[in-house]
């Protein structure tokens, strides 16, 4: 698991986990994109499989780069980091590069599709590109202060992006246009990877700072509303981080529910602004990621453990050490996938928590994994651009 933090003005990668070893060829890398069919000892990893590289494509356009933005999948195309020099799309059937626009040091997030028609990027240069889904004709560029730090959302006709200086920007959705700037307040210059997105209900934008506060923004104008701190702690030892992380989300009743990164899970009603806390930071861990999914919040800890709450009755209902950081947790129908960066993969029932299995690709992952419906399959980006599927019921 790998946090990035800026501190007075410069940043520093600290990785929690070191040691990675080189990638191994023999747990089923091919070099064409035909689904290979894995051993019967492994019925749930699928197949694995290497983007194809033309000679010449190769030499201008190396494919598939593990990035901390990921990879899509959206009309019948991977999208994505091709290369340090390219971000592009290729056909889901056939490896095809569709097309490809200059990757900008980087992607910070995950792509977004919006009206199947657009495709919009965040580049470690600051920039966001908006880049017609079929064709890879650049729309716009935007230029920021810095970059994207979280899921960028629409939000009417404006584009929402949160820089890691910690303004908010809505952008003209047809024309990149700044409308206004909001600027989210820190007492410290200081953020993590993961962030909550910004939660969009009615006129209000509700989006967490680096203090732990919720603040609401009134969309038209970007004017503050108003902000709160719904567990004031004092900053100090190991609960120093209060960033709100993973998935933060409107349930009914107007309950604002988010996870913090020192511990606490609560709600905030957004009428009221009163909170109410589930887990306090003294009972719970230090949160890495957090997702929702039919009335259940799953709850990812540096201590390397995976949670499940009722969002009903606010209980947990159960608890699994998985024995590394989970970076991202994706849930299924009847399995709940939790990815580490440092190249574990873990399949947990849904119901009861208990670990269907486990595998080790010995290398960095991508935290975003991909899933294609169409496969009933969740793909893994290991390194040097290797997909590794597992059947996703």
């Amino acid at each position: 698991m790998q946090y990035l933090f800026r501190f007075s003005g410069s940043w520093m990668l600290v990785s929690f986990l070191l040691g990675f070893s080189p990638y191994p060829v023999e747990r089923g890398i091919f070099s064409t994109p035909t689904f290979y069919q894995k051993q019967a000892q492994r019925p749930f990893h699928t197949h694995s499989f290497l983007l194809p590289t033309d000679s010449i494509v190769d030499r201008q356009k190396p494919l598939a780069l593990v990035e901390y933005g990921g990879w899509i999948c959206a009309h019948e195309m991977w999208i994505g980091a091709l290369s340090e020099e390219w971000v592009g799309a290729l056909s889901l059937q056939g490896f095809q590069v569709r097309w490809t626009i200059p990757n900008a040091g980087g992607l910070t997030t995950e792509p977004v599709v919006v009206e199947n028609k657009w495709v919009f990027f965040s580049f470690r240069n600051g920039s966001v590109v908006k880049v017609d889904l079929v064709s890879g004709a650049i729309a716009w560029t935007a230029t920021l202060d810095a970059y994207a730090n979280r899921k960028m959302i629409r939000a009417q006709e404006k584009w929402l992006v949160s820089t890691a200086t910690g303004n908010l920007y809505a952008l003209n959705l047809q024309t990149s246009k700044v409308e206004w700037i909001a600027n989210l307040g820190s007492l410290r210059d200081l953020t993590l990877r993961g962030l909550a997105a910004p939660v969009l209900f009615e006129d209000r934008i509700y989006i967490g700072s680096a203090d732990g506060e919720i603040l609401a923004i009134q969309v038209e104008t970007g004017n503050l509303l108003w902000k709160q701190n719904p567990f004031p702690t004092a900053q100090t030892g190991q609960h120093h981080f209060s960033d709100i992380l993973g998935e933060m989300l409107l349930l009914k009743g107007k309950e604002l529910l988010f996870t913090r990164n020192d511990g606490f899970i609560g709600t905030l009603h957004v009428d009221t602004q009163a909170a109410q806390p589930w887990i306090s930071a003294e009972k719970g861990g230090h949160a890495t990621t957090a997702q929702f999914r039919e009335n259940r919040y799953y709850v990812g800890t540096l201590e390397g453990m995976v949670a499940a709450y009722d969002t009903e009755t606010q209980s947990r209902l159960w608890e699994t050490e998985l024995g590394y950081v989970p970076a991202s947790l994706t849930i299924g129908e009847k399995y709940l996938y939790a990815i580490g960066t440092e190249g574990k993969v873990t399949s947990l029932q849904v119901q009861g928590g208990a670990i269907h299995w486990t595998e080790d690709l010995e290398g960095a992952l991508a935290p975003t994994p991909v899933y294609v419906p169409s496969h009933h399959t969740l793909y893994v980006t290991a390194p040097t651009g290797y997909f590794y599927g597992y059947l996703a019921p």
